[in-house]
């Protein structure tokens, strides 16, 4: 079993590794970052399966599944820290004007298919 402070570190690390990797900060809007941290959930959930379900569970499944529920406490400590710095409440900053495009996606985009018609 791996012990709490142990564990925190993991973590710590793994943000670490995030930050390397996507930079810092991150431009993800709140559903952004629901979208990541299931899509981190549900590898977790497939590690558990694979590690202990099914007629050959796989050798060092566990591990695995460790390393994945690492990856989503280090997600929700990232959306922790992002949350709290674009809070909308505080700011308008982080509230995309109507019409405002992210990724493909449009805001709004009910009021902006009525004017396009």
């Amino acid at each position: 079993m791996i012990e709490r402070v142990e564990a925190i570190k993991k973590v710590i690390e793994e943000r670490i590794r995030q930050n390397q990797k996507w930079g810092y900060p991150q431009q993800n809007t709140p559903f952004e970052w629901l979208s990541i941290l299931t899509e981190e959930v549900g590898e977790f959930a497939e590690a558990l399966n694979n590690a202990l379900l099914g007629p050959c569970p796989l050798p060092g499944g566990m591990e695995r599944a460790i390393d994945e529920v690492i990856q989503v406490a280090a997600v929700a400590v990232s959306i922790i820290e992002h949350l709290s710095k674009t809070d909308p409440q505080e700011s308008n900053e982080s509230v995309p004007e109507p019409g405002y495009r992210r990724r493909g996606y449009m805001y709004n985009d009910s009021e902006d298919q009525d004017a396009e018609n």
